[in-house]
Order: C-alpha cells, then structure tokens, then sequence
C-alpha cells in the first residue's frame, strides 16, 4: 500500500509539475505589450512551432524580429534551432550562419516592386547589380537579411503584399507594428479607426487598407474573391528581380 501511495503522490506530482511548467511558459509568451505577443504568436504559426518554442528563443537573449530568422534558417536547414543560435553567439554574422548550413542570398529573395528609399534598397541594390546566377556571391549585413526574412513572414502571415510591408517599413514602422495592424483577430471595421471612431488608415495620406491605393481596382493583384494576392520568387520563370 506504501508502494501504490507513494506511486499516487508521484503521478500527481508530476501533473502538478507539467501543468505549472505549461503555464510559465504562456506567461512568459503572453508579457508584454499586445503587439508583442501578436508578433510572437504569428511567428509561431507561421513556422508550426508551439508557443513554448518561440518563448525559448526569445530566452536566449535574440531580439524579437531576429526569432523569425533562427526559424528561417533552421527550417530551410532542417536543424534545430538551437544549432543555429549557438553559431549566433559564437559570433557568426547571419550571413555567415546560413553559409554554414548552405543557405545562400537567393534563398532570401522576395519578388517586390517598389524598394527605393526604404530599407530594402540596400539588399535589392545587390540583387539589381549580379546576375541571378551570381547571387551567391551577395553578402548581405545582418539589417539585410532581418528585413528580407522578415518580409516573407509578416506578408505571407498576415496575406498582405510583399509591396505593402516594403512600403510601410520606409514610412518607419517595425514588424510588430506591421503584424499588429494586420493582425488576424482585429476587425477591419475596429482595427482602423481611432479613440474617435474615425477611419485612420495605415497614414494620413493614404486612408484605408495599405496597399488598396496601389492597386486598388487591378485584377492581376486580386484573387477570385477579390483578396489581394502576390507572387513568391519562382512564380515568374526569368525574373530574377533586374
């Protein structure tokens, strides 16, 4: 009977422990400004990763908009995370971690339109100058391939062009803003107005959804049920971004 009670207290125990375990780790994924936890919570479905991973990441002291480049790399790798961050803080550049595990530029390339004046001016300025069957030879910065991953994660998260996001990262905003203001559990009706109920739009200038004024009656840009669309590197056989 010791036996079988100390076996009850056992079983318990560890339920007890799983569950506070689980807990912990959606409160720590969960601390934090709104904006925050969207932009973590959309990296992990993005990815298909738990919420537990994410929060292990960002324990490792990799700021928030680096967590979907670990991710990146890894997946692309097929190899843990943790691999990839540990040649992180080794040193390496990102550049030099995904060398590491043979990812080259081409790998990072999002087929955009408008890049002048923003933050991707620097990255697509090489993809402009070598032909595509050179770019491995393109070595980006670290600010290079943040922006590039995160490009193809906040647009094809929140199925926003990769245009729109270009176009919001030149007017100074973060992804976490980016994703918040796209963010799937908002209304559309609520998301953009402000304290006073009028319609707010991404900016003073161009009210509305961003994007809509770009292409706002195109076909070429909307699917069936009228959602805009876009493009991966690959749709457009020969384009390599020249």
């Amino acid at each position: 009977m010791k036996t079988l009670s100390a076996v009850v207290v056992l079983v318990l125990g560890l339920a007890l422990f799983a569950q506070t375990a689980r807990a912990q780790f959606q409160a720590g994924i969960s601390a934090g400004p709104n904006g925050v936890n969207d932009f973590y919570l959309s990296i992990g479905n993005y990815f298909s990763v738990p919420p537990a991973q994410v929060d292990v990441i960002r324990q490792r002291d990799i700021p928030d908009d680096q967590i979907p480049v670990v991710l990146f790399i890894a997946q692309r790798a097929h190899v843990d995370p943790q691999e990839v961050i540990e040649l992180r803080e080794e040193g390496f550049s990102w550049m030099e971690v995904a060398l590491r595990f043979g990812i080259g530029p081409e790998a990072f390339y999002v087929n955009v339109s408008n890049y002048a004046h923003t933050p991707y001016g620097h990255a697509y300025g090489y993809y402009r100058h070598y032909d595509k069957k050179k770019w491995r030879h393109i070595r980006f910065s670290d600010d290079d391939i943040v922006n590039l991953v995160n490009l193809r994660f906040v647009s094809e998260s929140s199925h926003h062009t990769p245009d729109e996001v270009v176009r919001l990262r030149g007017q100074g905003r973060t992804f976490v803003d980016i994703n918040e203001g796209w963010r799937p559990q908002a209304r559309p009706d609520e998301r953009d107005r402000d304290d006073h109920g009028e319609h707010r739009g991404w900016d003073k200038d161009h009210p509305g959804h961003p994007g809509d004024e770009d292409h706002p009656d195109d076909p070429d840009h909307r699917d069936d049920n009228g959602k805009h669309h876009f493009h991966h590197d690959g749709d457009h056989p020969g384009d390599d971004g020249q």
